[in-house]
């Protein structure tokens, strides 16, 4: 049955290799700014953003006299090899890329692309994770293994086969697919298994069937995650393919996430966007009598609560390490060191500070109050000077003394870091 499924899923890859680029450019580095909103302009990369993996695996630093080691697990057609390759080479780091990948064609893909972008280090392997075991590729620091693992025959077994090549003091960055904020795709997935015969009819039906579906049908509630960016979906064969006629997609709860982890031998770190599953922020009343019931739950029914109240995360995506890793290997803010301490901006925002609230996905998320002078915060923060640094040009231009502005800028980075959209590094 495993040799089935994988076999059918690397057919389906070979056909349609995804992600759908023949072509990359600069457009989407880690530094590009999608637009988002009148005023929010976001940096999306998750598990595949250096800052985030130095922030959330490594503590904040990596001596960069040390070569770093990553498995893009499910590499695909090479996006996030490309992301990784180029943020390493523009930050001046050693490393050596392995990319594997089930799919022939993909692992063409991804060889033009290495070729024409001229990146270095990189190795391609092409094979099944559950047979990782069998090509002796070493130990790893860092694994990505984005959107990879529903769609394994067994998850928990590609997991173990990950966590055997992982160093003891590495760590992974996890992406798999939501159950309950699919609900839509997995009905339209339903629908199309009674419609066409080939790959081809099928994907010609369902874009005509986008012309026509009510309001009231789930895929057209959530389709804001599909359809908001130019149509993009809708007109790559290969996203509808992935997506909506998938021969084996393999969704997961907050639960399921926590039994993969623990089944192989794996912690969750932290979730890439925390705000998801915070109670509070469901809550613009933080004295409401039902969060405090909901406060008194342990994390994981906390986020259990998050994930059935809300009914839109369509994907988690965390950070994880062994369970033998015993070391904090997330930045933590501290005042005593806040000289060494670097904020790195992953969004760009003109905030007056004051109460913040989103409407994301058909959900408003309540964050709090952001201090008076987040404006100045957010201005000064340039990726490369400290948080005393920042403190001291704040300081020049309105007098605010060292205690209240640590205190402002915890009140500031709870917020952003909840939303993913600052994390920290060290200088040392």
């Amino acid at each position: 049955m495993e040799d089935n499924k994988t076999s059918l899923v690397e057919d389906l890859y070979s056909k349609y290799p995804f992600p759908g680029i023949e072509n990359l450019d600069e457009s989407i580095l880690p530094l590009k700014i999608g637009s988002y909103g009148d005023i929010f302009e976001i940096r999306c990369i998750g598990i595949s953003h250096l800052p985030d993996i130095l922030h959330y695996v490594f503590n904040g630093y990596w001596d960069k006299n040390k070569k770093m080691r990553i498995l893009i697990a499910g590499g695909g057609t090479g996006q996030h090899t490309y992301w990784l390759c180029q943020q390493l080479k523009l930050s001046g780091y050693d490393y050596e890329i392995i990319h594997f990948e089930l799919s022939e064609k993909a692992i063409e893909v991804a060889k033009n692309i290495i070729e024409k972008y001229d990146l270095k280090n990189v190795k391609l392997v092409r094979g099944s994770l559950l047979e990782l075991d069998n090509f002796d590729l070493g130990k790893f620091d860092y694994i990505d293994c984005f959107g990879v693992l529903h769609h394994t025959e067994s998850p928990v077994k590609s997991l173990i086969q990950l966590e055997r090549c992982l160093k003891d003091d590495g760590g992974m960055g996890i992406m798999v697919y939501g159950k309950y904020g699919r609900t839509g795709v997995y009905k339209m997935q339903s629908i199309m298994k009674l419609l066409g015969n080939s790959f081809d009819e099928k994907i010609q039906i369902f874009k005509k069937l986008l012309l026509t579906i009510p309001a009231s049908n789930h895929f057209k509630k959530e389709s804001y995650s599909y359809l908001s960016e130019h149509d993009t979906f809708s007109n790559s064969n290969q996203n509808i393919v992935d997506t909506i006629l998938h021969v084996h997609d393999i969704p997961f709860t907050i639960d399921d996430v926590y039994e993969l982890c623990n089944d192989a031998d794996m912690q969750i770190v932290d979730f890439a966007s925390k705000y998801l599953y915070n109670p509070k922020t469901y809550f613009k009343d933080k004295n409401n009598d039902i969060l405090k019931q909901v406060l008194q739950l342990n994390e994981i029914d906390q986020n259990k609560f998050c994930e059935l109240l809300s009914c839109n995360i369509s994907r988690h995506e965390f950070f994880i390490k062994k369970k033998s890793n015993n070391c904090n290997t997330v930045v933590d803010f501290k005042e005593n060191d806040i000289k060494n301490l670097i904020p790195i901006k992953r969004v760009n925002v003109i905030h007056e500070g004051g109460d913040f609230s989103l409407d994301i996905g058909n959900c408003v998320y309540h964050f709090g109050v952001l201090p008076a002078i987040t404006k100045d915060i957010l201005v000064n923060i340039d990726n490369k000077s400290s948080i005393h640094e920042i403190y001291e040009v704040i300081h020049q231009k309105n007098g605010i003394n060292k205690i209240d502005f640590i205190s402002n800028f915890k009140k500031f980075y709870d917020i952003f870091q909840d939303l993913g959209w600052i994390v920290l590094q060290k200088r040392l």
